[in-house]
């Protein structure tokens, strides 16, 4: 079973309107000896992949047969198999991250690009998973939208993993004392954490766990064990990609926990890492100044400080926001080694927007050069120049509206900056029509 339905919808249905659901919840329960820990993950792996499925009946067929709970009740146990458990926190990553949607009012679907090829969650298909909102794809939310302070469940959403994680506090002591198992643990857990920072009462009540420390000592580590890693070698290896992609996780996370939250900010702000007496911000802020660095994690550890910047911890004019945040996401807009990575694209033009919205002392540097612009209105003339072909319509839609609302803020405020995007729109317009 577990072969057909990996990577098919259609067997996923075709079992689940046979009763699978039901059948595997009944034999995780009846195998859950520790005694049987092939045949367990052979189990879990099987509904870790209908829970990847777009069929909200299916996710929410299980979530009501207590699969998440009984998963925890299993990680809760003295699990000698490290397979096991990495197993288990996959699957229970699998039923927070977003899933694909469509909307029924659009024959367009929108796609939330997860890529479960690889175990570790390669993010480079660049994937947001919770800024904004979990239950939004990426580059769909924008930035006029409030950051609720309360989630209302529809009737299709009543079976919230979310709330069942935050209604029993030992579930997090299990999470947190999984840190130590392995790095695809470390990964699925910090993964699941970015999931439930959907509005401010629920960053609150994460912070509130003492989670900071613990994910601040898994960032530095991390980031030492890809550098140590680097220099043993001198390329890249299985494990320094693995660290990399925690790095690029626990970025993720403590955005989220700072995303319209001041005073989480101005708490992650003053955080210090007792061991190497640095502050968070100093930690971050060395990953922007290096010259080998990936995307992601410049991605991440530039929006980190746009975060701190919106909610007035840091001001505009400081040199992590003015000189490292916004050159790097500039940078990553006109980047060329990253065609292929459009979400990436579309999200360092989101946030471009959002940093530079209500901030016009810092429109001149970002027009520093001409190939911001340059970029902006090749994405919105000729998009298929720089990404792929097969590229879905709806994708274009969306980076010729993030290009254009660039632009819009960018010219709001200067003159000199507007007669120059109008220049540059003419160049454009009439090399575009030759062309």
């Amino acid at each position: 079973v577990k072969n057909l339905v990996i990577g098919s919808k259609r067997c996923k249905t075709a079992f689940f309107r046979v009763g699978t659901a039901e059948t595997l919840f009944n034999l995780l329960k009846e195998f859950s000896s520790l005694n049987h820990t092939e045949l367990l993950i052979e189990i879990i792996d099987c509904i870790s992949s209908f829970v990847k499925s777009n069929d909200k009946n299916i996710v929410n067929r299980l979530i009501e047969l207590g699969c998440i709970q009984h998963l925890f009740t299993l990680l809760s146990l003295e699990i000698d198999s490290i397979n096991l458990c990495e197993s288990c926190l996959r699957c229970l990553r699998s039923f927070f991250l977003p899933k694909l949607s469509s909307s029924s009012s659009s024959s367009t679907t929108t796609f939330s690009q997860v890529d479960y090829s690889n175990p570790f969650l390669t993010p480079i298909p660049f994937v947001l998973l919770c800024d904004q909102d979990t239950h939004k794809p990426p580059s769909s939310i924008t930035q006029s939208e409030q950051f609720s302070s309360t989630t209302e469940l529809t009737s299709n959403e009543q079976y919230s993993p979310i709330d069942i994680l935050f209604e029993n506090s030992q579930l997090f002591d299990i999470l947190i004392r999984l840190l130590s198992v392995s790095k695809s643990s470390q990964l699925s857990i910090v993964e699941i954490l970015c999931c439930l920072c959907v509005n401010n009462e629920r960053q609150k009540e994460l912070v509130d766990k003492n989670i900071i420390p613990a994910i601040m000592h898994l960032l530095v580590e991390n980031i030492n064990d890809k550098q140590q890693t680097y220099h043993n070698n001198n390329k890249i290896s299985q494990v320094s990609l693995t660290s990399e992609y925690i790095v690029g996780a626990c970025l993720k996370l403590f955005c989220s926990l700072c995303y319209q939250n001041a005073f989480i900010a101005q708490q992650l702000h003053d955080t210090i890492h007792t061991e190497t007496n640095q502050t968070l911000c100093e930690i971050i802020s060395s990953l922007l100044t290096r010259i080998h660095r990936p995307v992601v994690i410049s991605y991440y550890a530039a929006k980190f400080f746009v975060n701190l910047c919106k909610t007035k911890v840091l001001s505009a004019d400081h040199p992590s926001v003015s000189l490292e945040s916004l050159t790097t996401l500039i940078h990553l807009c006109t980047k060329s080694i990253i065609n292929k990575c459009v979400y990436l694209y579309i999200e360092c033009l989101d946030t471009l927007i959002y940093l530079l919205n209500g901030n016009s002392t810092l429109h001149h540097i970002a027009m520093y050069t001409e190939q911001l612009l340059s970029k902006l209105f090749i994405y919105i003339f000729t998009p298929t120049k720089v990404l792929d072909e097969h590229v879905d319509e709806s994708v274009i839609v969306q980076i010729r509206a993030s290009s254009l609302t660039l632009l819009a803020v960018l010219s709001s405020h200067h003159e000199d900056i507007k007669k120059r995007i109008a220049e540059q729109e003419s160049m454009a317009f009439f090399f575009f029509v030759e062309f």
